[in-house]
């Protein structure tokens, strides 16, 4: 599971979490509608830049693995990855 985690690049993920400051700007957080849409848009905008990740780490597979900190990541060090599936071989 840390593996995923390391590979979606969760904590990055945080910064995200500024599509909600239209609503709660406007006052309209508590409405179950304006919560709702804006909470699909956040999933739907953090699983968009996680796959941004993952192809970005596909690509640069090779770069990433002689670098001193990126080849510390999941797909550097060629750990098993559903995602990735046989991609990497």
């Amino acid at each position: 599971m840390k593996n995923y985690l390391k590979l979606i690049r969760l904590k990055h993920s945080i910064k995200n979490l500024l599509v909600f400051l239209p609503i709660f700007f406007s006052r309209t957080m508590l409405n179950k509608y304006n919560f709702f849409i804006t909470l699909i848009g956040l999933l739907i905008f953090t699983l968009t830049s996680s796959s941004i990740y993952i192809i970005n780490d596909i690509k640069d597979i090779e770069k990433d693995k002689k670098h001193p900190t990126k080849c510390k990541r999941p797909i550097p060090m060629q750990v098993k990855c559903p995602v990735c599936g046989d991609m990497l071989r």
